[in-house]
């Protein structure tokens, strides 16, 4: 909830030392439907102004005034009446006879002071320790504006901001991972000594290709499944959904004979089954594919 109030002074140019600058003139005033009364400020007439909600309050004033000789500078201040006697608050003070002058100043207006007076009373005061005269310009020779927030409402909106920048975080954080090559990942092939399978993904796109020789020699019977890794091994593989994807599996041994064949992948692993018998092939033979797959986590 926000309040404000704007109010200035069109009448009247001399203002006594000591004495309210009383804004005789209303601009706007904020109401809050549901509550009695409705308008979160009075004014009675005497220049003082009745805060009647509680919140933070941002006090501006401005106050227009003859050029001349005077005995101190310009001073004005902000005062608040606690029952019984009207003690200062805030104040703002110019060179010796210049003008305008403006001033600005903070509230705090508690729920358990509004409970207690019902409100909270302020005025603006001539405190220079001299009489003032107020411009003689047709315009406003003075003004004043309040404009408040109810706590409550500015902690709840603050919260909201904080939730905001958090999931906005979240969503920084999601790009740029989605952004950000993962580091290179190895893993050893338990049927095929030696073999492995290196995987890297940008967000949920994922590189997979072979690396490694035969340590020894090694026969593929046809028709057999060979797994170079399985699901258990790497488990991203299991957000792998649909039919086996594929690529090619190129086998080749250090002699220069090259076998290929199909490599399946899917959510149980990476694996080939030899559509010819592949006897004794050297230490040395290389197993090369690569595959890019989408995964979802």
């Amino acid at each position: 909830m926000f309040y404000y109030l704007q109010r200035k002074r069109n009448v009247g140019d001399i203002v006594l030392d000591g004495s309210i600058i009383n804004f005789d003139t209303a601009v706007s005033v904020s109401q809050t439907p549901g509550i009695s009364p409705a308008e979160d400020f009075d004014c009675p007439g005497d220049g003082s102004i009745h805060i009647r909600r509680p919140g933070i309050y941002f006090i501006f004033w401005n106050i227009t005034q003859m050029t001349g000789i005077m005995g101190s500078r310009p001073q004005y201040s902000i005062k608040k009446f606690d029952g019984l006697q009207w003690l200062p608050f805030a104040s703002a003070g110019g060179h010796y006879a210049i003008c305008p002058l403006t001033g600005f100043c903070t509230l705090i207006a508690s729920e358990a002071e509004i409970d207690l007076h019902g409100e909270i009373i302020i005025a603006l005061f001539n405190s220079s320790g001299a009489d003032v005269v107020l411009t003689d310009s047709a315009h406003e020779k003075a003004s004043i504006l309040i404009s408040g927030v109810n706590a409550e409402a500015l902690e709840n909106r603050l919260h909201n901001i904080e939730t905001f920048m958090m999931d906005l975080y979240e969503h920084i954080t999601t790009i740029e991972n989605a952004l950000r090559p993962s580091e290179i990942i190895y893993i050893d092939s338990i049927p095929i000594p030696n073999i492995r399978v290196a995987v890297t993904h940008i967000g949920n796109v994922y590189e997979f290709w072979g690396v490694g020789t035969l340590a020894s020699a090694q026969t593929f019977a046809n028709g057999q499944t060979y797994w170079l890794i399985t699901g258990d091994q790497y488990p991203p593989l299991a957000g792998h959904t649909g039919d086996a994807a594929i690529s090619t599996l190129w086998i080749e041994a250090p002699g220069g004979n090259m076998y290929s064949m199909p490599i399946r992948m899917d959510n149980r692993g990476i694996f080939f089954v030899p559509q010819n018998q592949l006897n004794n092939l050297p230490a040395g033979t290389t197993f090369k594919f690569n595959k890019s797959l989408i995964i979802t986590q």
